[in-house]
């Protein structure tokens, strides 16, 4: 269901991308002027440098649809008795609060599930690059087992998408 929900974000995403940008060629077309290797902005879309880096394609929404797309991705990260409690951005700290008081410990002490709830979630939200430009930081707060920060500057891609590295994760209490 998740991915489901997921994969139609993306393709409501890439429509409207393709919309933007077909809107925008046409208005070049008209004798609009454009620079090459200089951003150039839509309402809709923030258009890729022509150049030899890769930066993901940004959608300009609102921090609450924002929101919105990301508790909407992520709902199927957690497991049984386990629970997504908030998803809050302050200023460019995106914050996600889980309960896990309750969630079954025979195989995974609370602590190793919130690495493993952790990494779940921020692959999810990872996998949305476009909207990379919303936070610098992704926090998961676990209430008193404790919080895992991870920053921008951290994400790892070696060629199966990008992602933080588990082991570099630090449960802070």
């Amino acid at each position: 269901m998740k991915k489901t929900i997921l994969l139609i974000s993306l393709c409501f995403m890439s429509l409207a991308i393709f919309s933007a940008c077909s809107k925008q060629e046409s208005q070049g077309e008209s004798g609009a002027t454009s620079k090459t290797n200089t951003k150039t902005t839509t309402e809709n879309v923030t258009k890729k440098e022509p150049d030899t880096t890769t930066k993901p394609t940004e959608v300009k929404i609102s921090s609450d649809d924002f929101i919105k797309i990301i508790e909407v991705g992520i709902k199927g990260d957690v497991g049984a008795n386990e629970v997504i409690n908030s998803v809050t951005l302050e200023e460019k700290a995106l914050i996600i609060s889980v309960n896990i008081s309750s969630a079954d410990t025979t195989l995974l002490t609370l602590e190793l599930l919130a690495e493993s709830r952790t990494s779940s979630i921020t692959d999810t939200i990872l996998e949305l690059t476009e909207y990379y430009s919303f936070w610098d930081t992704i926090t998961v707060d676990f209430g008193s087992v404790g919080l895992i920060k991870n920053s921008k500057t951290s994400i790892v891609n070696d060629g199966y998408g990008p992602y933080f590295n588990p082991a570099k994760f630090k449960l802070v209490r």
